[in-house]
């Protein structure tokens, strides 16, 4: 049994990382999905950031290069949130099924589907496509100084700032890499942008996406699929499908209640019991969880899975949050969320280490440096991710568009 088209228009979706613009059907858009994609790529940023410098508050092996008491102090309290970028991108995946599957349940049109289908490779190839070529000038340039910084920090040979390729590419390769490897055969030893790990997860669960609602979408009993599924990827640990398995389940679910008359509202107190147990789940460690509770909670891998879930739900349903979350900042970061998410990394080990490294020099302590390249990195980094989603993100959209505007002409 086929559930029956709706009378309204359908949501378009304008595709991205994580969950793109929502647009409503008047013109106006559900900014705080974008803000929400937005603070989840600052948070990548940050954890990038005190990652390279910071190191021990993500590996108990490392070397600090200063007594960071109130570092470690941080890292083991639930705080560990806020720069917790796996978290991060848990919740990108799960933004990704929710805002890739709403057009398609308000209209329940397969057409919908397959033109989300064409444009999804074009519109992240340019943004990609341009962040692997600006690694490779800082590359051929020179301007790459992590491996220095890390000797400077006396960083062992398997620390994460030593990562990406070591050997020179040529511009032909180096485009290879950005238009083809990092959505089919990403190779982190030979990667020039090391944060597009997420790609080939973003462009395969993507297509997971578009052949559930195709197979199943319309189908009477797809909760009965849906809690199949769960039960599988839940066991074999498959988090990428989980992911965006739950953000498919959760807009159907919304849109279900709007076609019965029902709107997703939360009381304030009970959306903000939602948020913070997604944050708990999001920085709870299991050396916290046994010290303070002196238990082991099970499925520690799906913790984040679970908080990504109840964030979302926290937003969807509360209408204050919606408010504070569209936000003008927080709606620009948004927007430039994808261009800051596949830029961050070559400007971090280019600029950022340099800068780092011109501080130690000068005779500036180790937190001095760090807080002289934070001052000049991430409004760098802010201004070059404007710049890239202007002239690469927004082409992308179009070159979506275009290419499926013409394969249906033929």
């Amino acid at each position: 049994m086929n559930a029956p088209a709706l009378s309204s228009p359908p949501l378009s979706v304008s595709e991205g990382k994580g969950a793109r613009a929502v647009e409503t059907p008047p013109g106006g858009k559900l900014v705080f999905l974008e803000s929400v994609r937005g603070l989840a790529a600052l948070v990548v940023v940050m954890s990038h950031f005190m990652r390279a410098f910071y190191p021990p508050f993500f590996d108990k092996t490392a070397i600090p290069p200063v007594d960071e008491t109130w570092l470690l102090l941080f890292k083991e309290s639930p705080l560990r949130w806020v720069l917790n970028g796996h978290f991060a991108v848990q919740l990108f995946f799960v933004l990704s099924g929710y805002v890739l599957s709403i057009s398609f349940f308000r209209s329940f049109d397969p057409q919908v589907v397959s033109s989300a289908a064409v444009r999804r490779y074009f519109r992240l190839l340019l943004p990609v496509l341009t962040s692997v070529m600006l690694a490779w000038m800082f590359q051929s340039t020179g301007a790459f100084c992590h491996r220095e910084a890390a000797d400077g920090m006396d960083y062992p040979a398997s620390a994460w700032l030593r990562k990406g390729a070591a050997e020179k590419q040529g511009w032909k390769d180096a485009a290879i890499q950005g238009a083809f490897d990092v959505f089919f055969r990403y190779d982190e030893d030979e990667s020039l942008n090391t944060s597009l790990w997420t790609m080939q997860y973003e462009l395969a669960g993507s297509f997971f996406v578009f052949a559930l609602l195709v197979l199943f979408g319309r189908n009477a009993r797809r909760y009965l699929v849906y809690a199949v599924l769960l039960w599988l990827f839940w066991t074999v640990k498959n988090h990428t499908l989980l992911n965006f398995l739950c953000g498919i389940v959760l807009c159907d679910s919304v849109q279900v209640l709007r076609r019965r008359g029902w709107q997703l509202r939360f009381p304030l107190w009970a959306a903000l019991l939602l948020v913070a147990l997604a944050l708990l789940l999001a920085g709870l460690t299991k050396e916290w969880a046994l010290a303070v509770a002196g238990w082991e909670p099970p499925y520690r891998k799906h913790w984040e899975t679970i908080g990504a879930v109840l964030l979302l739900l926290g937003a969807l349903g509360t209408p204050l949050f919606q408010r504070i979350l569209s936000w003008r900042p927080l709606a620009i970061l948004g927007e430039i969320s994808f261009a800051l998410y596949v830029v961050h990394w070559p400007l971090l080990v280019s600029l950022g280490c340099g800068v780092y490294l011109a501080g130690r020099n000068a005779a500036l302590a180790h937190g001095g440096s760090v807080a002289v390249t934070a001052a000049v990195y991430l409004p760098a980094t802010f201004v070059v991710s404007w710049l890239l989603y202007r002239f690469t993100d927004l082409p992308s959209i179009k070159l979506g568009r275009v290419v499926d505007r013409w394969l249906h002409m033929r």
